[in-house]
């Protein structure tokens, strides 16, 4: 999933980088097969009223 940028956020990544966050996470992580983990999105929405003067 990191490797595919599944988020928009790690598009800001070279494939350097990328490449580097995921062999820390293989080295880091060994053990485990799967990673879990909480994703939260916050957002915000808004809703247009009438004209400014």
């Amino acid at each position: 999933m990191v490797e595919n940028r599944y988020m928009s956020l790690l598009s800001m990544f070279s494939d350097e980088e990328i490449s580097q966050g995921i062999k820390e996470m293989k080295e880091r992580y060994s053990e485990r097969s799967t990673l879990d983990f909480n994703d939260v999105f916050v957002f915000i929405t808004g809703k247009k009223s009438g004209c400014l003067s």
